[in-house]
């Protein structure tokens, strides 16, 4: 009986330099026959769906206020700390420095970075990276307020301490209680201890900075209330910074594109022929071209396509089709830049 070969895989070895055409044939076959990989596990999350960035399906930016992506975000700062709150009560987030994709922690830098975001209601990995170096410059770029810390009778909830001698940030919530992210106590995935992004009570850290979101409820100080409503007070207040007559009216626009601009209420001018443009849109227009470097057509005082869109790329969205819609978050954005006076 003659003995059995051993076995030998299908497959060439890497060494060798030529193949038999047998060899060859069964390795094609092989190919052809072999089962595909099954693909990787998806990573098992503890977060909720509703508090966890990791959880949530990826949604594109733009410029839209509408429904579908106000799903994402969250108005008004006492909706975006309801958000921080949640994302730290969630004891699969530890804290991780750098980290910025949030699925299994974050430092104290990135938790601000996930209220502001969640605040002017955009994505919180969209949002511009923070650290403590430069986040001041970023935020106040965005409309935030830049105040020297006086001490804590002077906070309004939601306030955002920074202090860049010491590398630190938090976010204040009143009553003598903060959020941040603390660190990493344990050296463990996840927040073992409860303590690394956590809710606790306010410590004195040589705190230099407040950066506070105008919003409000109030406005207050003579700002704009930040609800993406373009009206009188809103052009007012842009009229005052542009150097144009302070009548809060955009005068004389073209009727054709007044659909587009559901989020501009009080003030506008829409005729249906011999329209001229507003002094105070030709001084927005100038300014989107020669200070940011926009595209914006002819300085010609008319709102239109190039004009929305431009303004929703200066606010850090996708530019899309759908105008300024009621209420917009590039209003919003923009509000933040005249309460800030860095639009001009």
């Amino acid at each position: 009986m003659r003995p059995r070969r051993a076995w030998r895989a299908p497959w060439p070895r890497a060494s060798c330099p030529s193949l038999s055409l047998a060899r060859r044939s069964r390795w094609r076959a092989w190919l052809r026959t072999r089962p595909s990989r099954p693909s990787p596990p998806r990573p098992s999350c503890a977060c909720s769906a509703r508090s966890c960035p990791c959880s949530a399906p990826a949604t594109r930016r733009t410029g839209r206020s509408a429904q579908t992506r106000e799903t994402s975000s969250v108005a008004g700062i006492e909706g975006a700390l309801e958000a921080v709150l949640a994302y730290a009560a969630d004891d699969s987030h530890g804290y991780v420095f750098g980290a910025s994709d949030y699925g299994a922690g974050t430092d104290c830098s990135g938790l601000v970075q996930y209220y502001a975001a969640k605040l002017e209601g955009v994505e919180p990995t969209s949002y511009p990276n923070l650290n403590t170096r430069n986040m001041r410059s970023i935020m106040t770029g965005r409309g935030w307020k830049a105040l020297e810390f006086t001490g804590t009778a002077a906070l309004k909830r939601g306030d955002v301490l920074l202090t860049n001698t010491k590398s630190h940030t938090m976010i204040w919530l009143g009553g003598g209680r903060i959020v941040g992210a603390e660190g990493d106590w344990d050296g463990k995935r996840g927040d073992g201890s409860g303590n690394e992004v956590t809710e606790r009570s306010y410590y004195a850290y040589s705190w230099q900075w407040v950066l506070r979101w105008p919003g409000g409820s109030d406005g207050g100080d003579g700002d704009l209330v930040i609800d993406g409503k373009w009206g009188r007070s809103t052009t007012l207040k842009g009229q005052e910074q542009a150097g144009t007559v302070p009548d809060g009216v955009v005068s004389s626009q073209n009727a054709y594109w007044k659909p587009k601009f559901a989020g501009c209420t009080t003030g506008w001018e829409w005729l249906e022929s011999d329209y001229t443009g507003s002094p105070f849109i030709m001084a927005m227009q100038t300014t989107m071209r020669d200070k940011y470097g926009i595209d914006v057509g002819d300085i010609d005082g008319l709102a239109g396509r190039k004009f929305w869109r431009g303004l929703e790329k200066l606010a850090g969205f996708e530019p899309d089709e759908e105008g300024l819609e009621y209420p917009s978050n590039t209003i919003k954005w923009l509000q933040g830049q005249f309460n800030a006076g860095t639009f001009f």
